[in-house]
């Protein structure tokens, strides 16, 4: 098996020999060199893409946690209106009725036109016994 130190023996007594052993001793050292920095360049990103990969996985933990707690803090409720309506839903609840409320607004309404005519009268009497009778 022939060795360098052996090639350098033949190619001692053959300039030319020993002119094209140097030019490719130095070939295969750039080979070497530039295969190191792109083996430093490529172990560099990717570093960079497994610290970017585990910081998105803090993050995604940290929104999960924060959903989990959101869901927790949601609570659903179930109230049981003066009019005998009950309502299901997120926390909290109107303490009025949607129909309470209705009725109410509607009597905010009334209560401004009486305002613009100067007061109840016979219709607007019967208007507001007509409202309460629908939201009783």
């Amino acid at each position: 098996m022939t060795t360098l130190l052996d090639i350098d023996d033949v190619c001692a007594g053959n300039p030319e020999a020993a002119r094209q052993l140097a030019v490719m001793r130095e070939a295969f050292a750039e080979m070497e060199a530039k295969v190191a920095a792109l083996t430093q360049e490529r172990s560099t990103e990717y570093g960079i893409a497994l610290q970017r990969i585990i910081e998105l996985e803090a993050e995604l933990d940290e929104e999960r946690r924060r959903f989990d707690n959101a869901m927790r803090n949601e609570m659903i409720e179930t109230k049981e209106y003066t009019d005998g309506t009950t309502a299901t839903g997120v926390s909290p609840l109107p303490d009025r009725s949607p129909v309470q409320q209705a009725t109410e607004e509607a009597l905010r309404h009334l209560d401004d036109i009486e305002a613009v005519m100067g007061g109840r009268n016979g219709s607007s009497i019967q208007l507001r016994s007509l409202i309460l009778s629908i939201g009783a």
